[in-house]
């Protein structure tokens, strides 16, 4: 096969690579946003607990 043959079918080949990593990035990129609001969510539930928890331990106080 002739050599500008070689080059040219490397460099399609080459741009499909490109193509296939960018989309792979995009999609790390999205589950990484969805992984932050999880964790977001996460938190506000953690933090919720701890405030009801406190309540509750602050009205049993006031009930001895």
């Amino acid at each position: 096969m002739p050599r500008i043959r070689r080059v040219t079918r490397h460099a399609g080949r080459n741009q499909d690579l490109l193509a296939q990593a960018e989309d792979l990035r995009r999609q790390a990129d999205a589950a990484t946003g969805q992984a932050e609001a999880e964790a977001q969510d996460a938190w506000e539930s953690v933090q919720a607990a701890l405030n009801d928890l406190e309540t509750r331990i602050r009205g049993a106080v006031d009930d001895l």
